[in-house]
Order: structure tokens, then sequence, then C-alpha cells
């Protein structure tokens, strides 16, 4: 079974997609969002309507698949509403579900007392005015409002042809711009769709799996900093920042300015695209390296002695060690050591599997964050260079079965072997670490060179014990 991917730059999601599929009788939107109720021949497939007699046991708590003999779910359509509320036509549906609210007219109506006193999640209500009004503009609140109110005319408007699939396509820039230069990638699947949210001043952090703990450090708070990097080959000349919306250390919800670096040296999105790879590279670099104090220009490139693979985990590892050594994470040199374990060299998952250990909070917050910054140095940094091709995909450095196993051997608390893991096992684990690191001196010593000393003393140092 394959699942086609279409990429688009420009217009509304639920547009598109209604669009994609509306006379298919064997398609359906799986979805929460109620705009696909509305929209004309879509088959609607709520949430809590999937599988209503619990065939396929989602959310129970066993690793066990449960195999379904059949599956039963609830369809939704347009005309079921205009039943529902024994609307004389389509049409009127569309009035409803516009005044009722959607993300265009809500966030106008909720400002008016009587809306929010009268009207608001009373949909029959609202739908017997529609039926004894027929248009908006008829409707006594409503219409008043569409005269006094340029913003809330607009939005029905724009509802009117958003409901209808008929809202007008965006117009894409031909002039070789950044703009279209992004537009193109997005097609072509090469960037992803968040450089174009960045183009347009606005980046919404993820959340990632870390510890929540209040006080604790924030992945993506922490490397905005090498965002600003990136924000300063895809912005547009006359603008200067980001808007970054999510979660921070002290507010769980909150918006922040995020200025683009300031050098003249760097090149624009459209120079870049006549820029050698070479140049790229020494580019892609000397941002990684923006927090060394060894200048690239007097010392050799470490993507020329390591080679690009290798030398693209130095920098991914070191600039973690320099966001997280005696700050935010503050790491210890044995976690360090397995980071460093776990990136060089690839891992056999299904040899870790069988340990099943539960990872720590902190084993899993290690892990969030390198592959946070891997997402920022690998998928947006160098997507937009046109280098990504030149560094390992994520499944040539990252196997999270072996991450658990191997932190929990190199762990800083005292190490205490899981009660269903043999010593054996666990010892052969850190030994992997070990050997690991010796095999790769030279990288090592480089990755640390100024955080701490090479000393494998502590770390071949291990006293196993079971749990009493």
């Amino acid at each position: 079974m394959k699942c086609k991917v279409v990429f688009h730059v420009s217009g509304e999601a639920d547009v598109i997609i209604g669009k994609s599929i509306r006379s298919n009788e064997q398609a359906f939107i799986l979805s929460n969002d109620t705009d696909f109720a509305i929209f004309p021949e879509i088959n609607f497939l709520p949430i809590e309507f999937f599988d209503v007699n619990g065939q396929i046991g989602l959310g129970l708590s066993s690793f066990e698949p449960k195999v379904p003999e059949n599956i039963v779910c609830g369809m939704v359509c347009a005309d079921d509403i205009t039943k529902l509320f024994k609307l004389p036509n389509r049409e009127s549906l569309i009035e409803v579900a516009t005044i009722a609210g959607n993300d265009v007219t809500r966030p106008v109506l909720i400002k008016y007392k009587e809306y929010r006193e009268v009207y608001m999640a009373r949909l029959f209500r609202i739908s017997e005015q529609i039926k004894k009004n027929k248009a908006i503009e008829n409707c006594d609140f409503f219409g008043l409002l569409m005269s006094k109110s340029d913003e809330f005319n607009q939005a029905v408007r724009h509802s009117r042809q958003f409901y209808a699939l008929q809202v007008p396509e965006e117009d894409e820039p031909q002039d070789g711009s950044s703009l279209q230069i992004i537009f193109s990638n997005i097609r072509q699947g090469k960037f992803p769709s968040t450089i174009l949210s960045m183009y347009r001043g606005k980046y919404w952090r993820r959340q990632i799996l870390e510890d929540p703990a209040e006080g604790m450090p924030v992945a993506e708070e922490v490397m905005s900093e090498i965002r600003s990097y990136l924000y300063k080959l895809v912005l547009p000349l006359e603008s200067e920042f980001v808007t970054e919306i999510g979660r921070t250390m002290t507010n769980n919800f909150t918006e922040t300015q995020v200025t683009k670096i300031s050098d003249d040296q760097f090149p624009s999105l459209e120079e870049l695209q006549n820029n050698s790879i070479s140049s790229k590279l020494n580019l892609f670099e000397k941002i990684l390296s923006h927090k060394d104090s060894f200048d690239l220009h007097e010392g050799q490139s470490h993507l020329k002695v390591f080679g690009t693979k290798k030398g693209f985990t130095f920098l991914i590892l070191r600039y973690f060690l320099s966001l997280n050594w005696n700050l935010n994470l503050c790491l210890t040199s044995r976690e360090v050591y397995a980071l460093i374990a776990w990136t060089a060299v690839e891992h056999n998952a299904f040899e870790y599997l069988k340990f099943n250990i539960l990872p720590s909070s902190r084993c899993l917050t290690l892990q969030s964050w390198v592959q946070n910054l891997y997402r920022i140095v690998y998928a947006f940094l160098g997507n937009v260079l046109g280098i990504s091709d030149e560094f390992p995909p994520p499944k040539e450095l990252f196997t999270a079965s072996a991450w658990v196993v191997l932190y929990t051997s190199c762990s800083s608390e005292k190490l205490v072997c899981p009660k269903h893991v043999a010593i054996e096992e666990m010892q052969k684990a850190h030994q992997c670490v070990v050997k690991t690191i010796q095999e790769n001196e030279d990288l090592v010593k480089k990755i640390i060179d100024g955080f701490f000393s090479f000393d494998l003393t502590e770390l071949k140092a291990t006293d196993w014990a079971y749990h009493k």
C-alpha cells in the first residue's frame, strides 16, 4: 500500500484537501475539524466516530495489537447536517457555519457582547435565524454588523468561498526571488514547509519529549540562536526577525522575537543558488562553529579532516556540548561519551530491543535535544544550503533502542542493572561505548577540546549490581 504525497505551497489546506477528494465515494477525511462536514460532496469521519465498537482497541494499555473482525465507522456529510437543522439547502448551511463562528469570523464575533450572550454555541437558534431570513445580510444582529464592520464583511465573504471550495488560488512569483525559490523547493520536497513560515515571519516551536519540570531548560528556546543564522538566509531583506511561538522555561506559551544575525558577508537565498558545494559547506561549518574561538580560515576545516559525514557528526556534537556544558542540561563526561558512541557508528536496533529497558526522563531528554538540533541543522539549514545529501540521514545516526541501552550502561548515577537484564549483557553494552570511544579517539578529543580532558578511567570503572 502506497500513500501519495502532494506538496502545495499556497492556498488553505482544508480547501486543497476537499478539492482533491470530492466526488470520490471511497474517500473520506478522518479529522476533528468540523469544517469538512460543510464542504460539498465530502465524506467526513470524526475521530469519535472511528471504530465505534472498539474492535481495534485504541488507547488500551497493551503491547499486543488487536486484529479487528470489522471496523464500524460513522460518516457525516453536508446533506446530513442540512437535514438535521431542517435547512432548505446547502447554501443555508454555509450561512449557519459562517455566523456560528469559524477561524475567520469567530475572532471578530467574540468581541461583541450580544453575540457572546445570545448566539455563541447556540446552533439551533442561529439556524432558525437563517431559515427565517435566508441570508446573513437579512439577520438583525449579523446584517447590521456586516454593514458596520469591513472586517466582518470580508470574513463572511471569504467563508462563503471557503465552504463552497471556491477560494481564489494565490498567485506565485516567477521572478527568481527568495519566495519563488522557497515555493519551488517545497513543491519538489526539498524544503520543509516550515521554511515558508519562517520567510513570512513565524515559527512554531516544537513540543518535544523533554523534562517538563519547572525551571528546566527548553530545547527550542535554547536553540533559537542557531535558527537566527537560518533566518539571515531565508528572511526577505526588509525583515529583521521571526516571531517564535511556543513554550519557554518560564512560560508555557508565549511569543518571542528572534532577530536574524547581522553579517553582511552572508549570501542571500538567491545568491546561494549560484554558489559551489564547497562554499556552501564552508558556510555551514562557519555557522555551526560560531560558538568556537578558533578561526576556520586559520585552521583546517573539520569537514575536510574527518570527511563530510563524520565531520557533520563532529559539528553537531561539539555544538551540542557548547550548549550544555556547565549550563542548560549540564552534561557529564559519561553522557558525552555515550552520545558520541551512539552517533559515531551505526547500531543494529534489533540487538538492543531485547533489553526492554524503561528509559529515565534524563535519557529521553538528551535524545530529544540531540535530535531536535539535528532537525534544525540537517532538515532546515542543510536543505536551505542544498547540502543535506552530503550528510548522514537520521537512520544512520539515531537508533532509539541503542541509545537507551548505551545511556543506561554509562549512567552517572549508581549503576543498577535492571532485574530482567543479565549483567553480562549490560557490561557488553558498556564495553561497546568504551571501544567506540577508543577507536575514535581523534574525533572524541576534538569534540571535547576545551570542555574536559580525555580520560576513560572513570568511564571504564563500573560497579554493577542488581536491584535489591
